[in-house]
């Protein structure tokens, strides 16, 4: 993920509901990450996404899709 990425539901601020799309967040994040995020639409940062398993890493914003190799 880029570092400078953010996610977030932000359907919910139109009205939508994510209906499919809670299922298998309560199963990534738990449900009380994921009533927050669904139901204030709320955008979090590259650290934040990583911290509650929606990430499996960060890299540079010039070349996300490169991973360092050891």
């Amino acid at each position: 993920m880029d570092e400078e990425a953010r996610l977030g539901y932000t359907e919910v601020k139109i009205g939508f509901v994510a209906a499919l799309v809670s299922v298998i967040l309560v199963r990534a994040v738990g449900e009380k990450a994921a009533k927050d995020l669904l139901l204030t639409g709320r955008l979090v940062g590259a650290e934040e996404a990583k911290a509650l398993g929606l990430a499996n890493r960060i890299a540079p914003p010039e070349k996300p899709w490169r991973r360092r190799r050891p």
